[in-house]
Parts: C-alpha cells; structure tokens; sequence
C-alpha cells in the first residue's frame, strides 16, 4: 500500500473536487445569463454535497472499522462526530445573522430579526435536528441543510454499518440489492408524503434535502468501503472502466436535469452518487494526487461553512462593476476564482483555530472515557 493511500490523499482530493462544485453553483447563482451548457454544468455542481456524503460515509466506515474494539466505541463515535461538526457551525450562527443584517441594510429592506432567525429555528440548528424542522432547515446557516442531513445519518450509521456487513458479507456487490432498496422505498416515501401533505417534490426543497431522500446516497459511500475493502475481481476497480462508469453515470443526471419526471431529484442524487463511485476508483489508482486539491480538501468543511459569504456577498460587490462589459461565463469564472482563493485563506485560519482544537477536545474526552474503562477492568 502506497503512502499515499495510507494517508488517504485520494479522499482529500475528492473533498476538494466536491467543494470546488459546491462553489461553483453558488457563484453561478449571481453571475446571470450564462451560456446553456455552463449554466447547466454549474447547476449541476449542486450534485458536489452529494459527493461529500459519499466520502463521509467511506471514510465513516474506515474508522469504525478500525475502532471498533476500542471502549466505548459507539459513544466515541459520536463525541468524535459532535466535537468535528458543532465548534464551527456553532460560530456561522452569529455570523451569517450578522450577515443577514447587513444584507437587508444593504438591499434596503426593513430590518427583521425574527424570520428566519427565531428562536425555534436556532435552538433546532443548535441541536442538529433542523433536518426535520422546513422553516429551520436551510435558513440559519447557509448550506446547512446537508449539515442535519448528515447528522441525522451520523445517528444511524453504526446499525447501519453493521446491517451492511452481515448483507455483503464476502460479495459486497450484494449491497447494490440494498441500495435499489432503498431507493425503491425512498420514492415510495415521498410519494406518499407528498400525495398526504399536499405538497410537491423539487429540487432544493424540503422533501429532496431531507434524509429519506439523501439515504442512498450516503449507502453509496459504504458500497465503495465494501469494495475496497474485500478481494474484488480487479477488473472492476480498474482505471478504463472506473473512466466510462464516471462518464456514463455523470452523463445520466445532465441529460435528465430539465426533465418534467415527477420525482426526479428523488433519483438524481443516487445517480450522482454512484458516478463519485467510479469517480473514487479512478482517483485511487491514481499515484500521486494534486497537492493543492487535497490541501483544498483538508480544509474543505471550513470552505463549505464560509464561501457563502464570498459568492453571495463580497465576490458581486467587486465585480459588479465589470458586469454587462465581459462575457458572463468568463465573468463566472473570475468569480469562483476569486471566491475560491479568499475562501481558502479563510479556511486555513478557521480550520486550525477551531476544526483542529474542536477535534483535539474530542480526543481528550475520549481519552477520558477509554483511561477510565481500563481502571474499571
């Protein structure tokens, strides 16, 4: 095993892929009249969350494994998970209300403290249960809708982990059964709620963040574990047919996009998902990753937290001025460079001086735990 896949540099490099698309589609959101096929290639850069849960359910199911006989495993799991997600999202809070301020002072608006920001919508953003909570959901911090959605699959990841062992047990491609199962069952689902509650389907709302709709994709991430993990026909992981699976499945959510199906962005996500599938191999069997796209990665979760503030706010305001004079696709692309590149020197900051400690006083409480388990023995 290479260095490099000791060091897991190959999942870096896809947090950074995954945080360059999310950038992309929210810079697009303020540069107007892009060309057809950049204005297409930008929506569909959304698909860049979903390629983050694939690389957290992946990378979820290799230090479960590898922790699983330590004391109290279970409850380390989630202090690990609670100490590397909540120090950061605890201060975009203040933030982007502070952000909120400012934005309606600038557009003019009269000021309101009360919508989206009660105390209904905090409190649920503070508990992590704004994954089931519509006017809490997606309001308080920017983008924190795929921050519920992945704490509500941190709560079910360890049964679900283990229910996913017993089913591949020697043939992982068993659990693709599981996945159309569950994909089957999440259509059903929304079908269901959406014909009881009166309410439609669409991409960007309620029903398609929620984590009935984005299960199957993080049950992507654990089939990728399971094949990398067990003895698998070489062929299958190989680089030409990692490249066409890539392209097959990257191909499917593009021709679809604009499409009239009901349901649609209740499939889409899996599609995607199983295309960072391939995607993963592909980049795996590669030695040597881009330096700069894994340090983008390490830093990744900071970028998503802030680059809001960037696309939507600072990043117009400087280039408003060239707007109408160049080419809107170049236009978007001095945007997501700019935004990209002062996200990134925000990220550096933020992720040492709270990812790091948030992580470092995890440990120590679990170090506590794990200290006292051996006296007890």
């Amino acid at each position: 095993m290479s260095s490099n896949e000791n060091k897991l540099g190959y999942v870096d490099a896809m947090r950074g892929i995954a945080i360059l698309m999310v950038i992309l589609v929210h810079t697009s959101q303020r540069v107007p009249n892009l060309s057809p096929l950049m204005g297409r290639l930008a929506e569909y850069s959304q698909m860049g969350v979903q390629l983050f849960f694939v690389v957290s359910a992946y990378t979820l199911c290799l230090s479960f494994e590898r922790r699983s006989k330590e004391p109290y495993s279970i409850s380390s799991f989630y202090i690990r998970r609670l100490f590397r997600i909540a120090p950061l999202y605890y201060i975009a809070i203040p933030i982007y209300f502070a952000f909120h301020i400012v934005k309606q002072h600038y557009n003019s608006e009269p000021i309101s403290t009360t919508e989206p920001y009660s105390i209904v919508n905090i409190v649920a953003n503070i508990l992590f249960i704004h994954g089931f909570v519509p006017s809490a959901n997606n309001n308080i911090v920017p983008g924190g809708w795929s921050i519920g959605t992945e704490m509500a699959f941190y709560l079910c990841f360890p049964l679900l982990f283990v229910i996913s062992k017993k089913i591949a047990g020697n043939r992982p491609i068993q659990l693709f059964a599981l996945l159309l199962f569950c994909l089957g069952a999440n259509l059903a689902l929304q079908l269901i709620i959406i014909r009881v509650t009166n309410n439609s389907f669409q991409n960007g709302n309620f029903f398609y963040f929620n984590i009935i709709n984005q299960l199957p994709v993080f049950l992507v991430g654990i089939i990728a574990y399971s094949l990398h993990s067990q003895k698998i026909h070489p062929i299958i992981l190989s680089r030409l047919v990692s490249i066409f699976g890539f392209l097959i499945f990257f191909a499917i959510p593009l021709l679809l996009w604009k499409s009239k199906m009901q349901l649609l962005f209740a499939v889409i996500p899996t599609i995607s998902a199983i295309s960072y599938l391939f995607l993963m191999n592909w980049i795996k069997a590669t030695k040597r990753q881009s330096g700069l796209l894994c340090k983008i990665g390490v830093v990744s979760f900071s970028m998503y937290i802030f680059h809001f503030l960037f696309a939507w706010g600072l990043v117009p305001t400087i280039i408003g001025g060239i707007s109408g004079i160049v080419n809107p696709d170049i236009m978007l692309l001095l945007a997501f460079l700019l935004t990209c590149a002062l996200t990134f020197c925000v990220a550096l900051i933020t992720q040492q001086s709270i990812e790091a400690k948030g992580i470092s006083t995890g440990a120590k409480i679990i170090s506590h735990l794990q200290e006292r388990a051996k006296r007890l023995l």
